[in-house]
C-alpha cells in the first residue's frame, strides 16, 4: 500500500508531497539523534 503510494509520488514528482516527506523524515531523524545524544 505505502510502496504503491511512494511509487506514484515519485512517478508524478509532486514537489509538495516530496517536500512534506523530507520534512517529516528530517524531523524524525533529528528527534532520533537528539534522543540518542541525550542518553550518552
Amino acid at each position: 500500500m505505502v510502496d504503491k503510494i511512494l511509487d506514484q509520488m515519485f512517478v508524478w514528482g509532486h514537489p509538495i508531497l516530496v517536500l512534506c516527506l523530507g520534512i517529516i523524515l528530517g524531523w524524525l531523524i533529528k528527534r532520533f539523534v537528539h534522543s540518542r545524544l541525550s542518553k550518552l
